[in-house]
Order: C-alpha cells, then structure tokens, then sequence
C-alpha cells in the first residue's frame, strides 16, 4: 500500500517526528510511505530525505489565527488560492498513486476535498486539543465526517472535542523510538559540558523543559513558578527552538524582572535529546494544550520524573498521576508545589519513574503504534 502523509508544515516537531518514525517503520513491512509538505522554507523535509524516506512538497498552505493584520492577509491569499491548490494537490494524486491519504491535523481542507474528488481512501488525524476555537471546530467537523473514511483521535480526551462522542473512531497516541532513547544512551561528556555551560553545580536540582517557545507552551508559568520557590538549588532550562519571537522576548523579560538571570535560562536548540535530558533531575510540560506529546514519552523513556499539566492525553500518559505528578494548566503555584513534591521524596520520584519507563516501552513504542496504523490502513482495502 502507497499511504501518503501530509504535515501542516516543513518544521520540526512532534506530529512531523512521529510521522517519520512510523512511516520508516511500515517501510520496513512492506508499505510504500511518502510524506508531504506544504511548498515552504523549513528543516524537517531534509530529516527525511536524511532517513531515506520518500518526500514530496505541493501546493497547500494552512490559514492562521486572526490576530493580527498579517494573518488576516495570509487567510485572503488562503482563501483565493484554495481551488488552485485543490486542482495542484489532484494533478498530483494522479502521478502518485496512492492508496491512502493521511492527513494529520483538523485544517487540511485542500488535500481532504482533493481526495474526496479523486476517490481515494482518507485517515483524518485530529490531534491536540485547545488549539482551534470551538466554533472553527464546529464549522469544519461536519466535512471532516463527510470525508474521513476513517478518523483517529490522538487520545480518548479530544473525543468531545473533536464532537466524535458517538462515533467508533480508532483512539492512537504518538509514538517513539525506545530504543534510541535510555539512560545508557546518554554522552556523559555532552551532559558535563552542558553542565558547564550554565553553571549548574553539583547540589543543584535541574528542572528542563523540551519544548518550542510558543504561547501555548506555557513557560512562562513555569517561570513564574522558579520565582515563587526562591530558591537557589533550582535551575530551570527552557531547551528548544525559538519559534515565536514575541513570546521568547517576553519570557527574556520575565527572566530579567525576576531576577533570575542565574537560575532560568532559555538554551534554544539543543542536537541531541538525550544530552537535555541527561542533565535533568526533573521534566516539565506547562502547556496549555496537547494531544500526547512527544517531549513527555522522551523523558518517561528517559527515567526522568515528569510534572506536566493535565491537558489533552497528557493524564492518560501518565496513568493519571501514577507516572508523574499532573498539575493545572497556567498555575504557577501548582508547578512550584509538585517540583517541591518531588525533592522532597525521592521515593515518589523512583516509583513514578519506574511506572513512566514501562509505559513507554510498552503503550508508546514505535513498533506499537505503527501496528495499529498498519490495521487502520488495511482496513480500508
């Protein structure tokens, strides 16, 4: 089976991630997987190319939230060029051939009607929660049904969200490669050097977020968090690309007013996962919406204890406070309260980490996860 994936953009992150992972999975069982981009600047495509799986940019682009003029400007264009792309997206259906369309995230109206005129069998992934406002979600649901050949959810949570109450759709968390990430795994001299870099001593407890900076992120409740523990012995590592500049300026900000120029620092990218992890005694999440994210199955692969807020299928994830500590969102109290939880019992930390280790390697692995799309996929035959 030829499935092609489409992505909302050419960056990454999670849901590009996952693709990849599953598609170089299925390759190796037989399927034929090309993932699709809209035809813009990026990094992600040559990730891909790197794996050695098949990529393909067309002439798609997704609409932005209206909140600013620029954005206004860039849904017009998306308006006026949306029977162009339709007609593009088609011609290049016929050259591909595929036997599947897999779109992931709610919007991707021009390769879903395109499909739909080309006959061809669609999987709808719809996947975090809090992103779209409810009444865009109303309006473009009905279609979605109309279209879906098959729907999936990213988790059990965004069922009423996604109005899918009713309905027998298949629930399909992200997934990871377990085995690029262990304890084992990690370079003890990158971590040391990491170490260095930001002065972290040696009695002193690391608390690092994986995370893009981005509103929706919520770092900066994680570090209002920091300035209401006043202590000394915490750092706090925001690592990550620096995606909203407005945003990452405001968090400098926050940093600076607080005073907590020595103890919460934004690094910005870092290569390799495991070195950001390796130097972490804790993982936060702070955002504010998620499906199941990527960062939090990385640190429960990891070992490191989590504290992450109880949005989309992150309490799911964490066996609903058995593998981490889950907290509300945008409730800087809350998060000082579960990291100070932590240092002071190392027992609770060991036992959710223990919890967190087996339900990665078992519920999230790459190997599970591509299972369940094979069946999706093979249903639709």
């Amino acid at each position: 089976m030829r499935i092609l994936h489409f992505l909302p953009g050419n960056t990454v992150g999670g849901i590009s991630i996952q693709t990849l992972d599953v598609s170089e999975t299925l390759n190796d069982r037989g399927f034929e997987n090309v993932i699709v981009t809209p035809e813009e600047c990026g990094d992600f495509l040559e990730m891909a190319n790197e794996r050695d799986v098949e990529t393909a940019e067309l002439p798609y682009f997704l609409p932005k939230h209206f909140d600013s003029v620029r954005s206004v400007a860039w849904n017009l264009r998306w308006l006026a060029t949306f029977p162009v792309s339709v007609l593009g997206i088609r011609r290049q259906f016929r050259k591909q051939d595929p036997d599947v369309v897999h779109l992931n995230g709610l919007m991707m109206l021009q390769p879903a009607l395109a499909a739909k005129l080309e006959e061809i069998p669609v999987v709808w992934y719809l996947v975090s929660d809090n992103i779209y406002p409810d009444w865009l979600v109303r309006a473009v649901i009905p279609f979605v049904n109309h279209v879906a050949d098959e729907i999936v959810l990213i988790s059990e949570s965004n069922r009423e969200f996604y109005m899918q109450e009713s309905k027998d759709v298949a629930v399909i968390p992200g997934g990871i490669d377990t085995s690029q990430l262990a304890p084992q795994e990690v370079d003890k001299t990158a971590v040391a050097e990491l170490k260095d870099r930001y002065g972290v001593g040696q009695d002193d407890t690391v608390v690092v977020t994986l995370a893009k900076t981005h509103p929706m992120k919520g770092q900066k409740y994680a570090i209002e968090a920091m300035r209401r523990m006043d202590r000394d012995d915490i750092m706090y590592l925001i690592v990550g690309p620096e995606r909203d500049e407005k945003y990452t300026d405001e968090l400098r900000a926050m940093i600076q007013s607080h005073g907590l120029e020595e103890r919460v620092y934004i690094t910005g990218f870092v290569d390799e996962k495991t070195t950001a992890l390796g130097v972490a005694d804790m993982f936060l999440l702070p955002s504010l919406g998620e499906g199941t994210p990527l960062a939090i199955m990385e640190a429960m692969a990891m070992g490191v204890p989590i504290v992450a807020t109880s949005v989309g299928g992150v309490p799911n994830m964490l066996d609903d406070g058995d593998a981490g500590q889950l907290v509300p969102p945008a409730d800087p109290d809350s998060i000082a309260k579960a990291i100070e939880a932590y240092i002071s019992n190392p027992e609770l930390m060991r036992q959710h980490s223990a919890r967190a280790s087996e339900l990665a390697a078992t519920e999230f692995s790459i190997q599970n996860i591509s299972d369940k799309y094979a069946s999706v996929y093979r249903s639709l035959r």
